[in-house]
């Protein structure tokens, strides 16, 4: 005979047996959107870096006698640094929405930690970007040099900034490198 307390230990085992699934898919969840951040950020540097090979192309130009190319580049510059810093904020949306599902605490934090990071390597990018509409613009040489200073100093504020988070990022890969999936050419 099948008494009512004899059915608190099973339905306790099932509660159970559905929360580790639930888990599980949290975890998976988590996993998928960590795959997509890692697309995106590849993506983004790709971009990156291409703006990057562009943006000393543009340097190397003589102002004076090739402003139109320098204009040119700097437009192209700005609008790869633009879709490159989009790539990573939607490459850190994906870790914050991943550090949110139910997931061991330490992987919570790495993610939101990666949220962070992502977005400081976005505003490093916007502020790139800008240094190429700067260049496109009117400005007088001297003008255009002082303002891409100006913002070349707060890209090394922010990337301070950032190699905090990324000394926090990297403790935690160390801690559990036996627990993080490592994408090719993920950084």
């Amino acid at each position: 005979m099948f008494t009512p307390t004899a059915r608190i230990p099973a339905l306790l085992a099932l509660l159970l047996a559905l929360g580790l699934a639930a888990a599980c898919t949290q975890t998976e969840q988590a996993n998928k959107l960590v795959d997509e951040m890692n697309a995106l950020t590849q993506g983004g540097g790709e971009l990156a870096q291409k703006a990057i090979a562009r943006s000393k192309e543009m340097q190397e130009k003589d102002f004076a006698e090739e402003r139109e190319e320098v204009r040119s580049l700097g437009r192209e510059v700005s609008s790869l640094f633009g879709r490159a810093r989009d790539q990573y904020r939607q490459a850190a949306d994906k870790a914050e929405e991943a550090s949110r599902l139910k997931v061991d605490a330490w992987f919570s934090e790495y993610l939101s930690l990666k949220a962070q990071q992502l977005r400081k390597v976005a505003e490093v990018y916007d502020l790139s970007g800008r240094e190429g509409e700067v260049a496109a613009g009117d400005g007088t040489l001297e003008e255009i040099n002082q303002q891409i200073a100006d913002l070349e100093a707060r890209v090394a504020s922010l990337n301070k900034e950032n190699e905090a988070i990324t000394a926090r990022v990297r403790k935690i890969e160390e801690e559990h490198k036996g627990d993080i999936r490592k994408e090719e050419g993920a950084k």
